[in-house]
């Protein structure tokens, strides 16, 4: 089977199509008569308090962790269960509260309460090939609060990792020069190996080394000797020589290597230099406070004209995304309004009034706008007594991290590419939504046979809750208008048999849970003061109809076919790319989908945007192509055509055959095509694919897409 499912896709964000917004600019703004709803000093005559109460019941095992344990490279980390204090099995308040107010914002357009801080946020692409010959190594220097790059002379690659001579020994016991914390020089006699030593002599040239940490995919490391006036350089910095460095420039890059070492999962931090480590990478956890670009680093810069426009601390580095952050595409693309609570923020959407906002910058000198929650969600105890199930490895968690644009940015031709995304052009796909696994089988567990060496850092061990379990929570709701009780009831049940996803491991298939509304309760504020009421219950049923004047018909649609396990035709799998020997719910080699997919000169996939009424998109995991023989090539050596005879025999096919995106794999002969279509085109009578190289007829093996067939 070549078609799947990815594990999520998105819901739309439309600030304009939120319904009702409550005007908050300044602390006061509440205390008007039409916000009394909002207020906790207030009781509203016709507001709605009182109770519900819901059943879960778990389609699948269910983790919900109550403290993580770190691993390392021999031992997965741990994830210990949510549990009471007598030990009961729960859910807490708070995960229940996050999963359903998330679907509260969805299908009202409110903003989003949640999303990556702008600091952490800063997306980067790798550069392309070739772009290292403009970059010059340079001396990072503060002068007057302000940091300044003095030019360096361009350094000389050192050491020869084929043998162990004496250069390469003597790098790997040295640091990078750090001008405030590693003055250390070396000395380098004439050229090639075993010229380099601590001490100085006649005819040697003094200087530094910058060395590079080992990358993921290579043992080597990458230095340099850079000749070096102390008194020159000295002098220049006291007289603030260099060109001064835009702080953007410095906070931009700052944001990438903070995104970076968030993604790295072992934090071992292999973009800095060999030897740059810093206070917090003792504790692997690095602070807000601690800037990692520090004074006296060594640093690559890119100048055009007098203006520094990028900092890199390898030569080959990523570049930000065009157009700045994901905040501020989502201003541009949504409106400001759909960004979580700031001072910027001139109004409160319905599911930010009903579930609270904190405010965490005020403007200078006012006082923050925060407000609490109208609804409190209790734990979820059992109906019954839960054993957990047996301890299990799980997969790796490795989806594609944005900007990974296939997947969550869109344009109205489909496809973006990583190094054409603009934030300004481009749209956010929206807030994600976890699609649920139609099968019932175990997709989540890490194969225990590994080979020897295998990093088991990034997998976590956990106990999980088992399917079938149920359990009973509550909600307490004061003070709400019937639009708002009607948005938390429909955020609560979008669609009988709905699949809630909760906890961890949901795009492997854990934490899929139904949820029913079992009561709806409420409570008369005004007629409790009564001495009539004395008497009579707290709690009467409510029984009128919901009101949905909150709520976006199209948002709550696509909600609803998300979360139907009905619309789910295909298996719901990481992408994984067949041609690579991979196989349905891959355990590694995450990427190798995604450098199929953009090694395409057209007819690449993406994630489409998902349409009511419609089926739900899939991609797939197989590309159709053909493979060249080697005999088309001619007498040869090697076993394979190199990459460059390839391109050419490619070249001479002749304007008559209908390939339309060409595109290597490899050297291997395969070409790429856009579609099945493509090779019937190709077909002789006798059904063979040929096309024309050099003149002569070649019969090609053809890779066509397997025929698909449903779960």
């Amino acid at each position: 089977m070549t078609k799947f499912h990815s594990p999520y896709h998105f819901i739309p964000v439309d600030i304009n199509e939120a319904k009702e917004t409550t005007r908050w600019e300044k602390p006061d703004d509440l205390k008007a008569e039409e916000n009394h709803y909002l207020r906790h000093d207030y009781w509203h005559l016709v507001g709605e308090s009182g109770r519900i109460t819901c059943h879960i019941k778990c389609t699948s095992p269910l983790v919900i962790g109550g403290e993580q344990i770190s691993g390392n490279k021999t031992t997965p980390g741990k994830v210990k269960p949510y549990q009471h204090p007598d030990g009961t099995v729960a859910i807490p308040g708070n995960s229940l509260r996050g999963m359903v107010s998330s679907l509260a914002e969805a299908i009202s357009q409110s903003a989003m309460r949640v999303l990556t801080s702008e600091k952490e946020s800063t997306y980067s692409v790798r550069k392309p090939v070739g772009s290292a010959q403009h970059m010059r190594l340079g001396l990072l220097y503060k002068k007057d609060e302000k940091f300044r790059i003095c030019p360096l002379s361009d350094g000389e690659s050192v050491g020869n990792y084929d043998n162990g001579n004496q250069d390469t020994c003597f790098i790997r016991s040295q640091d990078t020069y750090q001008h405030q914390k590693n003055q250390k020089f070396v000395f380098r006699s004439g050229t090639g190996t075993n010229s380099l030593s601590d001490e100085s002599g006649p005819g040697k040239i003094k200087g530094v080394l910058y060395i590079r940490t080992k990358d993921e995919k290579s043992t080597k490391l990458h230095e340099s000797f850079i000749p070096w006036n102390e008194e020159n350089m000295n002098g220049k910095i006291e007289r603030g020589e260099g060109t001064e460095i835009p702080t953007v420039v410095v906070q931009t890059t700052e944001n990438i290597l903070r995104m970076r070492h968030k993604a790295d999962k072992d934090k071992s931090f292999t973009q800095l230099p060999k030897g740059y480590l810093r206070e917090w990478q003792e504790e692997k956890k690095l602070s807000d406070r601690e800037p990692i670009i520090q004074d006296g680093d060594l640093i690559y810069y890119l100048k055009e004209g007098d203006v520094i426009k990028e900092l890199s601390y390898s030569v080959i580095w990523r570049s930000p995304v065009k157009g700045g952050s994901p905040h501020q595409a989502f201003a541009m693309h949504c409106g400001n309004n759909s960004l979580p609570w700031n001072k910027d923020r001139s109004a409160l959407t319905p599911a930010e009034a009903i579930f609270g906002v904190v405010e965490d910058e005020p403007e200078k000198g006012q006082p923050a706008r925060n407000i609490a929650s109208r609804v409190r969600f209790t734990d979820a105890t059992p109906n019954c007594r839960i054993e957990l199930g047996p301890e299990i490895t799980l997969k790796i968690l490795a989806s594609p991290k944005p900007p990974s644009p296939a997947m969550y940015f869109s344009t109205v031709n489909g496809y973006v590419a990583k190094n054409k995304l603009d934030m300004n052009k481009h749209t956010p796909n929206g807030r994600k939504q976890y699609l649920p696994h139609p099968k019932r089988e175990n997709t989540w567990e890490a194969d225990s046979e590994k080979e020897q060496g295998y990093n088991w850092k990034p997998h976590l061990k956990c106990t999980p809750i088992p399917a079938e379990s149920k359990f009973t929570f509550y909600i307490h709701y004061e003070n709400l208008s019937k639009a708002e009780l009607g948005l938390l009831l429909t955020a609560l049940e979008p669609e009988a048999g709905f699949i809630h996803r909760l906890g961890l491991g949901k795009p492997l298939g854990l934490g899929q849970i139904t949820l029913e509304l079992i009561r709806v309760e409420r409570i008369d504020r005004v007629n409790r003061y009564l001495s009539a009421s004395l008497l009579e219950k707290r709690f009467t049923t409510l029984s009128e109809s919901v009101d949905t004047s909150l709520i976006d018909e199209r948002a709550h649609q696509i909600l609803q076919a998300l979360g139907n396990p009905k619309n789910i035709k295909h298996n719901v799998s990481y992408p994984y790319t067949r041609s690579k020997g991979q196989k349905c719910h891959p355990e590694s080699e995450g990427f190798q989908w995604f450098m199929e997919n953009d090694s395409l000169n057209s007819g690449q996939q993406y994630l489409k945007p998902i349409k009511p009424g419609e089926p739900i998109p899939t991609l797939n995991s197989s590309f159709p192509r053909i493979k060249i023989p080697l005999s088309a090539f001619g007498p040869r050596k090697s076993d394979k055509p190199q990459s460059h005879e390839i391109k050419r025999a490619i070249r001479d096919v002749v304007s008559s055959t209908i390939i339309n995106g060409l595109s290597l794999s490899g050297g291997n002969g395969i070409v790429y095509l856009d579609s099945n279509q493509d090779i019937e085109r190709l077909k002789n009578e006798q059904g063979e694919v040929v096309i024309t190289l050099r003149g002569r007829l070649i019969t090609c093996e053809p890779f066509p897409q397997e025929p698909d067939s449903p779960v």
